[in-house]
């Protein structure tokens, strides 16, 4: 697909999605192009110091600072992903240690059925994500 075509499409979703708080996920409208190793990436946000980028080539994000951390397989996927995680999941204090688990499992799955490609490795931001909720630190 041609990049102007998948620019003004990153650029939308950027637009309908702009009020997104996610841990320390911020949007940025004011996409910029960096080469980050041997590839380009559209830069769209930031989660806390780490920037965000959409591989120019395979339009996969990924976390970018002195490691890269796989996202989602397409920046639709990504916000659908956040969209279900924040839906579901449940921050109360006094949240019963086993409910948390089955919770966890519950919002693992809907992930999966979202971008199967999120959670295939342990090492993917998502997985990392779902370990940290898991055990109670978000």
């Amino acid at each position: 697909m041609d990049n102007e075509i998948e620019l003004k499409n990153i650029r939308n979703i950027l637009n309908e999605n702009d009020n997104i708080e996610f841990l320390g996920i911020k949007l940025n409208k004011n996409i910029s192009i960096r080469a980050f190793g041997n590839k380009n990436y559209y830069i769209i946000g930031n989660d806390y110091e780490d920037e965000i980028g959409i591989n120019i080539e395979t339009l996969e994000l990924y976390t970018l600072s002195n490691k890269t951390f796989y996202l989602n397989n397409s920046f639709d996927k990504f916000i659908k992903c956040v969209k279900y995680f924040m839906e579901n999941l449940n921050l109360e204090e006094d949240y019963i240690e086993d409910e948390r688990h089955k919770q966890i499992k519950e919002i693992q799955k809907g992930i999966q059925k979202i971008d199967e490609t999120a959670l295939s490795n342990e090492n993917n931001w998502w997985s990392l994500i779902i370990e940290q909720a898991d055990d109670g630190i978000l």
